[in-house]
């Protein structure tokens, strides 16, 4: 369930990206009628994922209870559905956008196999679920969540190079802002992904469930700094301190594959300790990403001011939030070679710290960030909620660390690295919807 909920964000996120990367690019579609059709196509074929995703969600709940119950099978037919519309829409995308290029027309029959693939899918899922196939209902069903993952990732790429020809009409700093527009996508993806992997490696480090999930993320993450090789690329022109942001997204999404590479090898050989230690570390570096992405949109001329007040608090809050990410990351490492010393201690210590600043400085941004609508308003409430689980867990960790119980101390702080990432991706979300941002405009 954890993982498909995780795919319907992603799913939501991404469509509601595409929608903006859209507006964006209307103006020059006006010039090529054909191209508007297209990302007409495109647009639609998002929406009906985003509808198969939340009946496939629904699916993941209700199947595991009762997988022959009349909730499992309307969820699954609910899914077909909607994915059934996708399919109709990427047939007419193959017509509509013939003038885009060969890699536009790559990735459009890749999204359709990957739906396809999802349709056989669920056609077996609702065999076996009729049939009282536990398991292989459950199975089928997570065949198609990978397929439907597929469909998602090939939207973005087909948005992207379907408007390829038509976006170098503009001046660079369009491609440089929808590199990072689907950097962000990608990485506000791996720090959801974080929270499963995380609890699937603490329960079985060598379980296919844990691995699966490890590859996953990896496929999130090298999105992630594909796009930021772009941007790297595309935005030149945008200045210096640009570019240095950029630099520091790409060396924290470099430094959280490497641990993630670590992390595949410590629990496919069952060292369960290494494992939930390493991922604890590539929780910390989506977090440094995240809000060094903050910076990037700032200063690549993505940000305009907004409340002068509400700006102040959440700037306040990201140095907080990226300073205790690099002290969780030494804290994983004391805490691992051993939970009752000093350093172990002192470094919970230090996280302790930075999360209270800025768990303070968002109860400003709930004061100062009012006038920013409702949007901004949930944002930051999802930011403080997931600095005050992180709180929760550090408090737990502390004890079991003090107590000499290092599985549990190591555990206690991976789950306290996936909130801090989860706190990071919804701070980016809110310098985005209170005024700090126009990521499109």
């Amino acid at each position: 369930k954890a993982t498909v909920s995780v795919l319907y964000w992603a799913i939501d996120k991404t469509s509601t990206m595409q929608a903006r990367s859209f507006v964006l690019l209307m103006g020059a579609a006006f010039a090529a009628a054909g191209s508007v059709t297209c990302k007409l196509d495109i647009a639609t074929a998002s929406a009906d994922l985003v509808s198969a995703g939340k009946s496939l969600e629904k699916a993941a709940t209700e199947c595991p209870k009762n997988h022959t119950s009349s909730a499992c099978l309307a969820a699954i037919k609910a899914s077909e559905t909607s994915l059934n519309g996708a399919s109709a829409e990427m047939e007419k995308a193959a017509k509509d956008c013939t003038q885009s290029g060969s890699q536009c027309q790559a990735d459009l029959e890749k999204v359709a196999s990957d739906i396809n693939g999802a349709l056989l899918g669920l056609e077996k899922a609702l065999f076996d679920c009729s049939d009282n196939n536990r398991t292989a209902c459950l199975t089928d069903l997570s065949h198609v969540n990978s397929d439907l993952i597929g469909a998602v990732v090939g939207t973005i790429d087909a948005e992207k190079d379907c408007n390829a020809s038509l976006a170098t009409s503009f001046d660079s700093s369009v491609k440089c802002k929808l590199d990072i527009a689907a950097a962000t996508a990608d990485m506000a993806k791996a720090g959801k992904d974080i929270k499963p992997t995380v609890t699937a490696c603490s329960q079985n480090a060598s379980s296919a469930e844990c691995l699966n999930d490890i590859k996953m993320l990896e496929g999130s993450i090298n999105a992630a700094a594909s796009a930021m090789q772009n941007a790297a690329a595309d935005c030149t022109e945008a200045g210096s301190q640009c570019q240095k942001d950029i630099e520091a997204v790409a060396a924290a999404l470099n430094d959280a594959l490497l641990e993630l590479e670590k992390a595949g090898a410590d629990c496919s050989t069952g060292n369960q300790t290494a494992c939930v230690t390493d991922l604890t570390k590539v929780a910390s570096d989506i977090a440094t990403a995240a809000v060094n992405m903050i910076d990037a949109e700032k200063d690549c001329g993505n940000s305009t001011v907004g409340g002068a007040k509400c700006k102040l608090d959440l700037a306040a809050a990201t140095a907080d939030l990226s300073a205790a990410a690099k002290d969780m990351k030494e804290a994983a490492t004391a805490c691992h070679q051993n939970s009752t010393s000093a350093a172990c201690i002192s470094d919970i210590k230090a996280v302790e710290n930075k999360l209270n600043a800025a768990s303070s400085q968002m109860e400003n941004a709930a004061a100062d960030c009012t006038e920013a609508g409702s949007q901004c308003q949930k944002d930051v409430e999802g930011v403080a909620k997931s600095i005050n689980t992180a709180l929760l867990g550090l408090e737990a960790a502390g004890a079991a660390c003090s107590s000499g119980n290092e599985t549990a101390c190591v555990t206690d702080l991976s789950h306290v690295a996936s909130s801090m990432a989860s706190a990071s991706i919804d701070l980016v979300d809110a310098s985005k919807d209170c005024g700090n941002s126009t990521l499109f405009w």
